[in-house]
C-alpha cells in the first residue's frame, strides 16, 4: 500500500479563532491554564464535582495553532538553523540532522556524529569541516554548484550532475554558424566535428580546470577576441581544415613534423584562422580605449598558424589605459602566427606586475606594421624567447616553388629593438672595476634569448 501524501496546512489551526499563546513553563495551573512543560494541569483532569476545573478551549486552540504553524513552515520548505539552547537541551544534535547556514543561503550542513554540540556556522575554513578522513567539527557541507565555467562538475541541460575528467587530452572543434541557424547550432553543439561549438569560449569551458585541450578552429572563419579566459588550463589552438582538402594534405605531406611545421609554413595566400581585435571606447575613463582580453590565471596557451589583426587604430589623444589583447598570468607560445596592424594599439602584451614571472615564445612569427611598442613592461619579469629569422631554404623537404609561398618571419628582428618595449628602464647588474664607477646595465624586468639593439 502506498503512503498517502499528507494534506497541506494552507491555514493554521484556529487561525481566525480565539486562542491563548501557551507559555513554555509558567501558567495559572490553579485556574486550569496549560503550559508546554506540564501540559494541562492535573486539576483539569478531575470532575467539577470533585473540585476540578474544565480545560480552556483557548489553550487547545493555542497549542494546536503552534503545532500546525510549525508543520506549515516545514511543508513550505523551511529548514532549521543551529540553536544553542535547543542543542544544549538535546545534549547535541543527532546523527544525520540537517541545518541551514545563516551565512550562505546556498549552503546546508549534515551532522556526521551523534550528539554534536558544535555550531557549524562558527567555522570559516573549509578544512574545519568533516571530509571523510578527518572528523573536524562533525558537520559535512552540502552546497550548490558554482557558475564558474571551470568547474569539473557541472549541471547539464536536464539538471543532471556531470563530471569532466582532467588529465586526458580533449579535442574540440569550433566553426562559426550562419546567422539563420545560430540558435539551433548553439543548442546541439558538443565540440565534435559534426556539431562544433560556434564560440571559442564554449570550447575552452568544456576543458576541465587544470586539464589539457586541443581546440581546432575553422581556418577561414573570422573570430573576435572578446574576453577569452582559459583560467588554469593548458590549451593549444590549431587551424582546422577539411579532411578532403587535397592542397592542404599535399602541403602537410612534405613537411617534417606535420602540425608544427605546417603552422610555420602556411602559405601566405591560403585562408587561415583570423582573430580580430576590436577595441572599444571606455565607458569609465574618458579618452580611453579597451580591447578584448585573452586572460587566465596560471594557464598555458599555444597558437599555431593564427592571424591576429587589430581592426581599429586608437585616435590621437586616447590611451588603452593599461589594457591589452593578451593579458598576464599566462605562458604564451605563438608558432607560425602573424600579428597585423601592430601600430594600431599602444601595445599587445601588458600587465606584467608585482614579482610574477611570465614567459612568451614567438616561433617563426611575422609582426606586421610600423615599429611600435609591442610589449609593456611593469614591475614583474617577462621572459621572451624567439626563433631566429633564418632563410627558409634550409628546409630541404620543400621545393623552390613552395619556399616562395612561405610565411616570412621577423619576430627576432622586431623584438630585439629597444623601441618594441614600453616602460623600459635599466638596472645595474654589476661593475667593470673594483671602484664601482663603471656600472654594467641590463633591462629591468626583461630576459631574452637574444641581444637587444638600442635603436
Amino acid at each position: 500500500m502506498s503512503i498517502t501524501r499528507p494534506k497541506l496546512y494552507l491555514s493554521k489551526w484556529a487561525e481566525n479563532g480565539k486562542r491563548f499563546d501557551v507559555p513554555d513553563s509558567v501558567s495559572d495551573t490553579a485556574m486550569g491554564k496549560a503550559n508546554i512543560q506540564t501540559g494541562f494541569p492535573e486539576v483539569t483532569m478531575k470532575s467539577v464535582l470533585n473540585g476540578g476545573v474544565p480545560p480552556w478551549g483557548q489553550d487547545h486552540n493555542g497549542i494546536l495553532n503552534r503545532i500546525t504553524q510549525d508543520i506549515q513552515w516545514e511543508q513550505a520548505g523551511g529548514m532549521p538553523v543551529f540553536n544553542a539552547s535547543l542543542c544544549n537541551k538535546m545534549i547535541g544534535y543527532p546523527l544525520g540532522a540537517e541545518l541551514r547556514s545563516t551565512r550562505y543561503p546556498y549552503v546546508s550542513y549534515v551532522n556526521m556524529v551523534e550528539g554534536n554540540l558544535e555550531n557549524p556556522d562558527n567555522s570559516t575554513n573549509i578544512d574545519s569541516y568533516w571530509n571523510g578522513t578527518r572528523l573536524g567539527n562533525g558537520w559535512a557541507i552540502k552546497t550548490i554548484l558554482s557558475k564558474d565555467p571551470d568547474n569539473i562538475s557541472y549541471l547539464d541541460s536536464d539538471f543532471r550532475i556531470l563530471t569532466k575528467v582532467a588529465g586526458a587530452q580533449t579535442n574540440l572543434y569550433v566553426r562559426l554558424s550562419d546567422k539563420s541557424n545560430e540558435e539551433q547550432a548553439k543548442k546541439i553543439a558538443n565540440g565534435s566535428k559534426e556539431k562544433p561549438f560556434i564560440h571559442p569560449q564554449d570550447a575552452i569551458n568544456a576543458i576541465p580546470d587544470g586539464g589539457n585541450g586541443n581546440i581546432y578552429m575553422w581556418h577561414s572563419d573570422i573570430f573576435t577576441l572578446d574576453s577569452w579566459n582559459i583560467s588554469r588550463k593548458n590549451v593549444v589552438f590549431y587551424p582546422w581544415f577539411a579532411d578532403d582538402d587535397k592542397t592542404i594534405t599535399d602541403l602537410q605531406n612534405i613537411l617534417v613534423e606535420h602540425i608544427y611545421f605546417f603552422s610555420v609554413y602556411l602559405m601566405k595566400n591560403y585562408p587561415r584562422v583570423q582573430v580580430n581585435i576590436n577595441i572599444k571606447k571606455g565607458a569609465v575613463i574618458p579618452n580611453t580605449y579597451d580591447p578584448g582580453l585573452f586572460s587566465g590565471n596560471g594557464g598555458n596557451v599555444d597558437f599555431y598558424g593564427f592571424n591576429f589583426i587589430a581592426t581599429q587604430k586608437i585616435p590621437d589623444g586616447f590611451t588603452m589605459n593599461g589594457a591589452s589583447p593578451f593579458s598576464p598570468q599566462i605562458t604564451y607560445q605563438f608558432v607560425g602566427c602573424i600579428f597585423t596592424n601592430v601600430s594600431y594599439l599602444d601595445y599587445w602584451f601588458n600587465g606584467w606586475q608585482n614579482s610574477i614571472t611570465y614567459d612568451i615564445k614567438f616561433d617563426h612569427c611575422l609582426i606586421e606594421g610600423n615599429k611600435n611598442q609591442f610589449i609593456n613592461l611593469k614591475n614583474g619579469t617577462v621572459n621572451i624567447n624567439t626563433s631566429t629569422d633564418e632563410d627558409w631554404t634550409w628546409v630541404k623537404e620543400l621545393t623552390e616553388r613552395d619556399i616562395g609561398y612561405l610565411q616570412g618571419n621577423n619576430s627576432r628582428a622586431y623584438l630585439e629593438k629597444r623601441s618594441s618595449y614600453n616602460n623600459f628602464d635599466m638596472k645595474i647588474i654589476g661593475y667593470l672595476n673594483k671602484d664601482q664607477d663603471k656600472p654594467i646595465y641590463y633591462p629591468n624586468g626583461l630576459n631574452t634569448n637574444f641581444d637587444l639593439v638600442f635603436d
